[in-house]
């Protein structure tokens, strides 16, 4: 049961109401007063969310800083400082040279899962694909270097691939994209992403600064990158062309890997052990949509 109980106002008030006792009781405020308390309620909300936005790592991030991670103990001062987000990458066109070269600094490395022959699929058989994709679908010519680099071992892979990829590069010098294939290891997360009832491998772009941070200082590890912010925008643009259901973070190491020797270059941890060659083979279609669009090829 609910009561209404009416107040009847003094008839003083009622005649005063637009003085400032009346108002007192009509609950009616003069223009400028509700001006002042509009103010103070913005400031308050412009405080509040601030100060929300301090919390954390103090500062604000951009959708380009939010697209990495960083592995602990990169070192990374100065990368997110808005330079490497402004770079433009020429356009190019698919012609008779070889603009695209795949390699692979750990040919050895292998999927889950074997072909008729009783061999395992392994980041060559990736490589294989995604050159006949871009081929076919994208009339680029590529090179796939299918050198095994590993074969004696991982340490000093890189600097083998390094010596080989020179090379090819001297025997091609309309090449402008270098795509290092590998195979990640599985972890919570990784399985396949599925879309539209089509299962496909995540895969991930990994980029090296050359910095182990050291108390806020810089520690060199004896390599160079001149590309790093270049390589940090190809890699952003190619995550942006891939879509985050497929595309995880871009990866931040504090070593160089492989992507020092050219600007259009990334290492991709295409899917991991546990991966089928199916689901492999599905995102080489979209890696190789990727790398045409972010490279600008026409």
């Amino acid at each position: 049961m609910f009561i209404i109980k009416t107040v009847k106002i003094p008839k003083i008030f009622r005649e005063e109401k637009y003085t400032r006792r009346g108002r007192k009781y009509y609950g009616k405020k003069s223009i400028g007063k509700r001006m002042a308390i509009i103010i103070r309620f913005l400031a308050v909300l412009y405080l509040a969310l601030y100060g929300l936005r301090l919390m954390g790592d103090g500062k604000e991030t951009t959708l380009f800083e939010d697209s990495f991670q960083i592995e602990e103990g990169a070192y990374t001062q100065g990368l997110f400082d808005g330079e490497a987000e402004k770079i433009v990458f020429e356009s190019k066109k698919a012609g008779d040279g070889p603009l695209i070269l795949i390699f692979h600094t750990h040919g050895s490395e292998e999927y889950g899962e074997t072909k008729e022959n009783g061999q395992a699929y392994s980041v060559k058989d990736a490589g294989n694909v995604l050159a006949e994709m871009l081929a076919e679908k994208y009339g680029v010519t590529v090179v796939h270097d299918v050198s095994e680099y590993d074969a004696e071992g991982t340490e000093g892979s890189y600097e083998r691939s390094g010596e080989g990829v020179g090379r090819l590069l001297e025997k091609y010098p309309s090449v402008r994209v270098l795509v290092d294939i590998h195979r990640d290891a599985y972890k919570a997360g990784d399985d396949a992403a599925e879309i539209n009832g089509k299962r496909y491998a995540r895969f991930m772009p990994v980029v090296g600064v050359c910095g182990i941070d050291e108390n806020g200082e810089k520690k060199g590890v004896g390599l160079e990158n001149e590309f790093i912010d270049e390589n940090m925008k190809f890699a952003y643009n190619f995550r942006e062309n891939c879509g985050e259901d497929i595309c995880k973070k871009i990866y931040i190491k504090p070593y160089r890997y492989s992507t020092y020797m050219m600007p259009e270059s990334i290492l991709l941890e295409a899917g991991n052990e546990k991966s089928t060659f199916e689901e492999v083979e599905n995102s080489m279609e979209i890696v190789a949509k990727a790398i045409v669009k972010s490279a600008g090829i026409k």
